[in-house]
């Protein structure tokens, strides 16, 4: 074996930096100081430029929380960036349209199993022969009665 240089530890007992505080069972840890990644900046500079677009941050603002949002680590940094904001509007659905619902049947029908398309194709058929034959029935039976 090969001696391989030792890997630093964190923490209170690699001696590099402060180190996480001891994980108790059953406890919720405080994700406010967790580290975040890019994504997470993102969405954030989504929100701020929304709130951009409806007037509550002028450009320089926005501006400035944009290279804040990029230079922060926790999200706790991120948080303070949109403290003295409302919170985002959840988005409405657009109510859909006939092309959509038709689009929904569309794709509903091609998802469903053959034999359940097949099935309800032949109890349909049996329905309308029933029908069918009640009609013919009753059209005949009325007939004999005005031959009488």
């Amino acid at each position: 074996m090969t001696d391989q240089p030792a890997i630093p530890t964190f923490g209170p007992s690699g001696g590099i930096g402060p180190g996480r505080p001891p994980y108790e069972p059953g406890s919720v840890p405080d994700r406010t100081h967790l580290r975040i990644g890019d994504s997470d900046r993102l969405l954030l500079i989504d929100e701020l430029t929304k709130h951009c677009a409806e007037g509550r941050l002028t450009i320089d603002e926005l501006e400035q929380r944009r290279s804040q949002a990029w230079s922060s680590r926790t999200q706790h940094d991120l948080n303070r960036l949109v403290e003295d904001l409302p919170p985002p509007k959840p988005d409405r659905k657009p109510e859909p349209s006939f092309k959509a619902w038709l689009a929904d049947g569309r794709a509903l029908l091609q998802t469903l199993p053959p034999r359940l398309l097949v099935g309800a194709a032949a109890s349909a058929f049996v329905v309308l022969m029933l029908l069918l034959a009640l009609i013919v029935g009753h059209v005949s039976d009325g007939h004999e009665f005005l031959n009488r």
